[in-house]
Parts: structure tokens; C-alpha cells; sequence
């Protein structure tokens, strides 16, 4: 549904820039673009680990920002999702840690995650990864990102 719904912002948007062409001065940004940039993608996966805890890094590839990063927890027993949020410029990653409840052993635990936003239009994007974990949440990590 989110494609078809996607797909048919892009064809209203690319016949907008057609008859505007002939109706009156058109946009510095075609439609095209403009609405490709509310439709980014995320790609999330994470993993627990007791021992190391995957440094935090953001890098810009072809309408792309690939990501790494830890979200340290005292048990085990959470499970860790990720979310994409956009405005404009900026790009914010919302990986959550909600506890499932119940007994679980006291143990310093580094969910590790890795993921992708993709489907963004060339340019300079602020990047953001922020914690929340059972409902506090914190920014993690800030970095420009150019994605082309």
C-alpha cells in the first residue's frame, strides 16, 4: 500500500511540473525530487553481544546512508527496533530498547546494529541516532553525511 500510495504522489508531482510548464514559472527543485525526499527507507538488523559494542559511524553512498552503532543495556532481555524519521534535511534513527519483562540475568549487554536509510536525494544530510530505551530517550550520535 505504501508504494502505491508513494507511486501515485510521483506521477501527481511529475504532472504538476508538466502542466506548470505551460501554465506558470516552475520550481528551482523538480516535483520528482521534492517528494522522493519524504519516502526514505530503513533497513535495521541488530545482535547482542557481552563483549564488544560496535563503534557508531554514519557514511553517505548513492542515495544512501549506511549506519553502525551500540545501544548498551544491564540485561539481555530487550528487544531492539529500529524507525526512520525525515524532515528536509535531516535524518534521524530512532532505535528503540523496550525490556520484554519477566526474570533475566543481570548482564552488561551491547546490542550491536547496523542498517541502511535509502531512497534519499542527492545532498548533505543531517544525521542522528537516538536511544530510547523504556521510554527515556537520548541522542547518541550527530554527523553530517553526503549522500550522492
Amino acid at each position: 500500500m505504501t508504494r502505491t500510495f508513494r507511486g501515485l504522489l510521483l506521477a501527481a508531482g511529475l504532472l504538476a511540473t508538466a502542466g506548470a510548464a505551460q501554465a506558470a514559472p516552475s520550481l528551482d527543485i523538480p516535483a520528482a525530487v521534492r517528494i522522493a525526499d519524504y519516502f526514505a527507507t530503513l533497513t535495521f538488523s541488530s545482535t547482542q553481544s557481552q563483549e564488544t559494542a560496535t563503534p557508531f559511524s554514519a557514511t553517505g553512498g548513492a542515495g544512501t546512508i549506511g549506519f553502525t552503532g551500540s545501544l548498551t543495556t544491564g540485561t539481555p532481555c530487550y528487544d531492539v527496533t529500529g524507525s526512520l524519521g525525515q524532515r528536509s534535511r535531516r535524518v534521524t534513527v530512532t532505535v528503540t530498547a523496550q525490556g520484554t519483562g519477566g526474570i533475566c540475568a543481570q548482564v552488561i549487554t551491547h546490542n550491536n546494529y547496523q542498517g541502511t536509510v535509502s531512497d534519499l536525494a542527492a545532498g548533505t544530510y543531517d544525521f542522528r541516532i537516538v536511544h530510547v530505551v523504556n521510554g527515556s530517550s537520548s541522542t547518541a550520535y550527530t554527523q553530517q553525511v553526503t549522500v550522492s
